[in-house]
């Protein structure tokens, strides 16, 4: 297999030559071996579709012999967890530097007598935020399965500033000694909202775990269980959630602004990641019918339920369907019937019948396919 390769703006071009059913991974190893190139940092388009999945083979994704494919080089990389471990290392130095060297940040003048030590709901904060950052360098160290060895360096430089500029926003006045506490209610309901959301939120980065099988693996189902009952992604929810808890405990500004900021980009987030559930389930419901109706079989309230909830993404275990043939024929005769009426009641029954292509079955309460 002979691949032409175009590099560039200026479309250099490299030829090389592969084994017949090479796979992508062979085509980074030959392209790494001519250009010095990690394979870290190729990427390579078949025309708008980028190719992927090192133990893919090149045929598989529609590259044959003689093709042209186009190389971006992504530039310097570094890997996920290490951008994960600086990020949120530094806002737990920065609020624990505020906490036990106030005399270098407020003067030794400001921190005597009765300001000699934080307030108690201080306190409660630096230990709150210090736990939030915590759990999160433990998620990443033994919970996260990435699907991608590395991102770009500058992501590194970006999002450290993010967290860290919060952290030293926060932390001042936090640690301030003229701090002024929230009054006690609020502080125990945004204390309790804060627990109760760190620990659903760990629930779902654990059970989104288990549904990716290994470190690098694309593969992940559309999330299901109590948890992504209502939302695609609790987790965002939960994080969110959170800092609000947060933010009431310690009635800081910058705080409010923190909790704004991070539901803003979450949301961005969490809308893509919706939008490709919603794309994986219309798919995985064409199949569906197609199936069915290559079999001329009954249409079960599976089908039926996946449809009517994709806004929720929540996906039911098939049922077995229980209409007999004739109530199957019955349906059909009926459909039929429907659509060749002519007159305006027959047009409203029709458009309802075929839009819906759903028809309910008295005897069985499942949804049956018509033929």
């Amino acid at each position: 297999m002979k691949l032409t390769i175009l590099i560039g703006r200026k479309k250099e071009e490299l030829e090389l030559e592969l084994p017949d059913g090479a796979t992508f991974g062979a085509l980074q190893a030959a392209f790494q071996a001519k250009k010095k190139v990690h394979l870290h940092r190729q990427r390579f388009k078949l025309g708008a579709k980028a190719l992927e999945g090192t133990d893919v083979a090149l045929s598989a994704q529609g590259v044959a012999d003689g093709a042209q494919l186009e190389f971006k080089d992504l530039g310097p990389q570094i890997g996920y967890r290490t951008v994960f471990v600086w990020e949120y290392a530094g806002p737990i130095f920065i609020v624990l530097a505020y906490a036990f060297a106030r005399a270098v940040f407020y003067g030794a003048d400001a921190v005597t007598g009765a300001a000699a030590d934080l307030h108690p709901n201080a306190v409660l904060g630096v230990q709150c935020w210090v736990a939030h950052f915590a759990k999160r360098e433990f998620e990443t160290l033994f919970v996260h399965r990435f699907s991608r060895p590395t991102m770009p360096l500058f992501n590194l430089f970006k999002n450290s500033i993010y967290y860290w500029s919060f952290a030293l926003l926060v932390g001042y006045p936090l640690c301030h000694p003229d701090y002024t506490p929230a009054p006690a209610s609020h502080v125990q309901l945004g204390f309790a909202i804060f627990v109760v959301s760190e620990l659903l939120n760990f629930a779902v980065h654990v059970s989104l775990r288990t549904m990716r099988p290994a470190e690098g693996s694309k593969e992940r189902p559309i999330p299901t269980g109590p948890l992504f009952a209502l939302v695609s992604c609790p987790n965002y929810t939960f994080e969110v959630a959170g800092w609000v808890g947060f933010s009431l405990m310690t009635h800081i500004f910058w705080s409010y602004a923190f909790t704004l900021v991070g539901f803003l980009q979450m949301w961005a987030w969490a809308k893509k990641k919706h939008e490709g559930y919603l794309k994986v389930s219309f798919f995985f419901c064409l199949l569906l019918l197609r199936a069915s109706r290559s079999h001329g079989a009954c249409r079960t309230r599976f089908i039926s339920r996946v449809l009517l909830t994709l806004p929720s993404i929540r996906t039911h275990p098939p049922r077995a369907c229980t209409c007999s043939p004739r109530v199957c024929a019955s349906l059909a005769r009926r459909r039929t019937a429907t659509r060749t009426r002519s007159s305006a009641a027959s047009r409203s029954s029709r458009s309802s019948a075929s839009s819906g292509i759903w028809v309910s079955c008295p005897l069985s309460a499942a949804a049956c396919e018509l033929p």
